[in-house]
Parts: structure tokens; C-alpha cells; sequence
């Protein structure tokens, strides 16, 4: 579990940006291939077939080199992170001039053609804003050899006799979307970037709660080792005291000396009980408690109680009630569930110093409900 927390911080986010960038590759050669075709067609009427044919050879072997490099590139241990984006920014500036040669047709087109020229390239740019995740090297390595010479064309308007105010306004155009395209791209490597530090964060925060789990456990498995060990040991002197006691008051006493043995009595038994409380919590927690259930009548238990422990609260002048007006009967552990209520009801009668303390036992929505009330 350690290794699967920790293992994702030695990820660099230039490792991660390896992989999607990998990924997006996948989605590229179709589209660039279509829009290659179409250029190539608008080309074939005023271009020699050598050039055209040529320039489609070219844009595959491309894109076929993106292809399938990317994911090997992503996947090789061989070179370092930061050589292999290098690699990958060569390869994308290797795509883009392919894609750029393709304006040497620019000349030879029509206007309209020139225009669906140009929106083919615009969209295969702004593709690439998405495919490099944004980041900037790669951006320029895309860009620059396929809108720098376009706008340059569109200013120009080679071959164009009454070029004027639109050519230029859309070089223009070009220009100010180019900014946009890099606005974007800054964007989306930024979102980037702070996603994978948040991520880095998290996966951080979670091996040190697992440590402080780790730590935490460690200390309940003391602690719990340390109950069971001092419960055991203190049973046997307590036990011996009990047995003193005992003997004690089988013997002559006067009245104060009878008090003070009843006291001490009543003290060592108070202690047993404890310590049997503490004892069991030791083995909850070590998981070796066993749970005995039986049938009984949840009256009669706590009518019990109430019996023995009735002297506690008229040596507080308190009054003491229980409240049983059906005779219910459940399920469960007689012991664990006597030690829960002898605890609660001595705990109402220790800490009420006047009034009255009343149990009461009854049926809510099927269920038993023991209510003590101070």
C-alpha cells in the first residue's frame, strides 16, 4: 500500500505531459490526412502532379512518424524526461513543416481556395493547442512554420492584381488569432500544471495519513497489550485483598471497625469491576472478545439492579424508580449488557447529588429502549 501511495510523486509533470501528449497523438493522423487531401485536390488543377503527389507522401510520412514515435517515446526509460520531449518537439517541428509546404500552392489557388486553404491550416493549429497540452515549446515548433508564412502570403497576395483592404485585413487577423491561439495554449498549461500539483499534494497527504495511521495502530496495539498485561497482573493481589476482607469481617468487630471493613469491601468489589470493564475493552480491541447471545427478559435484569444497588441511592436520600409496564424480551450478551447498565445506573447515582433517578423499559418502534433519567 505504501508503494501505491508514494509511487506517483516520482512522476514529474513532464513525465505525465509525456503520456498525454502521447495519447492525443493517436487522434491526429486522420484529420491532418483529410485536410491534406483537400488542399491536394484544390492544388491538382494548377500544380504539377509531381509536387502535389509528392507533398501527400510527405505529410503521411509525417504524421505516420508522429504516430506511432509518441507512445515509444512516452514509454522508453532509456533517455532522460527532458530529452524525449526534445525529441518530440523535433518530431512536431518536422509535422508543421510538412504542413507548411503546402502554401507553396498558396500562390496558385483561387481566392476561395486560398481561404479553405487557410482555415484547414487554422484548425490544424488550433488542434494543436489541445494535442500539446499547451506547452510552449512544442506550441512554437507547431506554429511558427505554418502562421508566420501565412500571414506573410495574405499581406503579400502573390499573383493577386487587385489585392486591397481585405488581404491585409486578413493577415491582420491571422496575426491577432495567432496571440489568442498562444493565450490559450499559456491556459491550458497552466490548468495543467496546477491539476498535477494538487494531484502531488493529495497522493503527499495520503501517505502521511497512512503513516499516522501506521503510527496510531501501532500505539492502540501497545496499548491494548498494556491492558490486557496490567488487568491480569492486578487480579491477583486484588483478589487476595478480597479474600482479606473477608475474613475480616467473619471475625469480632466493633461497630466503627464493621463500617470501615464494609467500606473496604464494598471498595475491592468496585475495583473488580473495573478492572473486568477494563479487561474486556482489551479484548474488543484485540478482536478476541467472544459475544455470547442469549434470550432474556430485560425486566427482570433491570429489576435486578435496581435491587442491588438500591442502598447506594438511600445512602444519598435519593429516590430510585424503574418503570416496566410489559415484560420484554431480547436477544443479546446478559453479561456485556448488565455491565453497560450496572455502569450507567451507578454513574446516575454517583454524580446526582438530590432528586430522583428513574429507569424506565419499554417498546419504540419495535425496538427496546432503556431510558435512565437524573
Amino acid at each position: 500500500m505504501d508503494v501505491a501511495l508514494k509511487e506517483p510523486l516520482a512522476i514529474t509533470w513532464k513525465d505525465e505531459l509525456l503520456q498525454l501528449i502521447s495519447k492525443q497523438s493517436l487522434r491526429v493522423p486522420i484529420p491532418i490526412i483529410l485536410g491534406a487531401l483537400v488542399i491536394a485536390l484544390m492544388a491538382s488543377d494548377a500544380i504539377a502532379p509531381i509536387y502535389w503527389i509528392s507533398w501527400i507522401f510527405l505529410e503521411i510520412i509525417a504524421v505516420t512518424i508522429r504516430r506511432f514515435s509518441f507512445p515509444l517515446l512516452a514509454q522508453s526509460a532509456k533517455l532522460t524526461v527532458d530529452h524525449r520531449l526534445w525529441i518530440m518537439v523535433l518530431i512536431t517541428l518536422f509535422n508543421s513543416v510538412a504542413h507548411g509546404l503546402s502554401l507553396f500552392f498558396f500562390p496558385s489557388l483561387t481566392e476561395i481556395e486560398r481561404a479553405v486553404h487557410s482555415l484547414i491550416l487554422l484548425l490544424a493549429c488550433v488542434g494543436s493547442v489541445v494535442t500539446t497540452n499547451g506547452y510552449r515549446p512544442m506550441l512554437i515548433a507547431y506554429l511558427s512554420p505554418i502562421l508566420l508564412p501565412l500571414i506573410v502570403l495574405w499581406a503579400v497576395s502573390p499573383q493577386i492584381e487587385n489585392a486591397g483592404w481585405a488581404e491585409r485585413a486578413m493577415s491582420v487577423l491571422l496575426a491577432l488569432f495567432s496571440l489568442v491561439l498562444f493565450s490559450h495554449a499559456r491556459d491550458i498549461f497552466r490548468l495543467f500544471r496546477e491539476s498535477f500539483d494538487i494531484r502531488s499534494q493529495q497522493v503527499e497527504l495520503n501517505s502521511q495519513l497512512e503513516e499516522a495511521l501506521n503510527v496510531a495502530e501501532s500505539a492502540n496495539r501497545a496499548k491494548t497489550s498494556f491492558l490486557a498485561s496490567a488487568s491480569h497482573d492486578l487480579r491477583q493481589p486484588i483478589h487476595a485483598a478480597s479474600l482479606f476482607s473477608a475474613a475480616l469481617k467473619r471475625r469480632p468487630l466493633d461497630d466503627q471497625t464493621k463500617e470501615i471493613a464494609n467500606q473496604l469491601d464494598h471498595s475491592i468489589e468496585t475495583m473488580v469491576l473495573q478492572l473486568d470493564t477494563l479487561l474486556d475493552i482489551s479484548k474488543l480491541d484485540a478482536g478476541v472478545f467472544k459475544v455470547t447471545e442469549t434470550d432474556i427478559n430485560i425486566c427482570s435484569l433491570v429489576q435486578r439492579i435496581h435491587r442491588d444497588l438500591l442502598e447506594l441511592s438511600r445512602e444519598k436520600s435519593l429516590g430510585f424508580d424503574v418503570i416496566c409496564k410489559e415484560q420484554i424480551v431480547i436477544r443479546t450478551d446478559t453479561q456485556l449488557l448488565e455491565r453497560v447498565l450496572r455502569n450507567l445506573i451507578g454513574n446516575a447515582i454517583k454524580y446526582t447529588d438530590t432528586g430522583n433517578i428513574t429507569i424506565t423499559v419499554g417498546q419504540v418502534n419495535g425496538e427496546c429502549k432503556v431510558s435512565i433519567a437524573d
